[in-house]
């Protein structure tokens, strides 16, 4: 089922378990309850499988788990801001796919969750025009994004994204700037106390 539009100002999105989820302040007919890990709260939230709507934003901030990246769309009726962690699938899904969307037209924004051996992991697939978004960036054919680089962290092979994430905040600010020109970013708070449910890669 798709997000819809709820009464009210910009709707504040993160993804969890595979799904769009929003949260609600009481139990509603189609909420979850969830235990929040580092913090042991209880919230409850709303599950959806795709969002709608055409991007009118698109930035990245400071956050209690490092730097978010934020996705502003409008339905034709409200606006919704989706909150990822910049160095994340999700995020990466998302980013490598932006420079063949058509900003000026309406797209859906898909999260999808695979198991990997023991490894859960969430990516996004974004459709316009009921076709699905070809990456720009790719493992065969990567263009002009840095690749990661395996690094030792206290005698462990680690990856390290800070490459591509510097590219990746160069395209959100250049994208940015032209979506500015048609419509104006939402700039919302964050979504307290939230935890993100994947690892970078």
């Amino acid at each position: 089922m798709g997000l819809k539009s709820a009464s009210g100002g910009v709707q504040y999105l993160t993804i969890q378990g595979g799904k769009i989820a929003r949260r609600v302040q009481e139990p509603t007919e189609r909420s979850k309850e969830r235990v929040i890990e580092s913090s042991g709260k209880h919230i409850h939230e709303e599950l959806y499988d795709t969002l709608e709507g055409t991007m009118t934003g698109i930035s990245t901030r400071d956050g209690n788990y490092g730097k978010e990246l934020l996705i502003t769309v409008n339905d034709g009726e409200q606006s919704f801001q989706l909150q990822l962690k910049l160095s994340s699938s999700p995020a990466s899904s998302f980013l490598r796919a932006l420079p063949n969307l058509d900003k000026s037209k309406p797209f859906l924004i898909i999260p999808k969750m695979e198991m990997k051996g023991d490894i859960r992991r969430t990516t996004i697939v974004l459709s316009q025009d009921n076709k699905g978004v070809k990456w720009a960036f790719t493992k065969d054919a990567p263009g002009d994004l840095p690749p990661m680089k395996k690094i030792k962290v206290k005698g462990k092979d680690v990856w390290d994204d800070s490459e591509q994430l510097e590219y990746f905040e160069k395209l959100i600010a250049e994208t940015d700037i032209k979506l500015k020109a048609t419509g104006t970013l939402a700039i919302g708070a964050e979504v307290e106390g939230e935890d993100y449910e994947d690892a970078p890669f």
